[in-house]
């Protein structure tokens, strides 16, 4: 299981740690443009890694399924995790495959800084600014980038 401190502890180079993220982009592009579902609970918890360290998306019980015409659907019913629920969620129970984008982007943010996202914490956010090295990163800053857009762009 992917978790917030596994690129830390494990001690994973940066091109390790684009791997994950790349492995991660590729699942959910498989996901939203092959079979069309949205996963809605997209969190490190639910991305297993194998002994390769190739990660694998789990835990479909909360993924709605999108028909071929159909982009957006609205819900009273919006379980998840905080932290990782797009806001449009949230607020208003808009499921779109941007949702899952959002989470993603959490995620990214974890295995580059090696550091759990936890919402809504001012002590958080100072141990980030303080501890949080992003040393060797720059490098990686662009390849992870392209990666995003490319899942925002279908």
């Amino acid at each position: 299981m992917l978790s917030a401190d596994t690129a830390e502890s494990c001690g994973l180079e940066w091109h390790k740690r684009y791997e994950l993220i790349r492995g991660i982009c590729c699942g959910l592009q498989y996901l939203h443009i092959e079979c069309r579902i949205v996963h809605l609970d997209l969190k490190p918890q639910n991305i297993l890694l194998d002994g390769k360290l190739v990660p694998k998306i789990a835990d479909f019980g909360m993924s709605r399924l999108f028909g071929e015409q159909c982009s957006r659907i609205i819900t009273s019913h919006n379980g998840g995790t905080l932290g990782y629920m797009a806001p449009e969620y949230i607020q208003n129970g808009l499921i779109s495959m941007e949702a899952d984008i959002f989470s993603f982007g959490v995620i990214i943010i974890e295995i580059v800084t090696g550091y759990k996202h936890r919402p809504n914490s001012e002590a958080s956010l100072k141990h980030f600014r303080e501890n949080v090295r992003l040393d060797g990163f720059q490098s990686y800053t662009l390849s992870v980038f392209k990666l995003l857009l490319l899942q925002l762009t279908f």
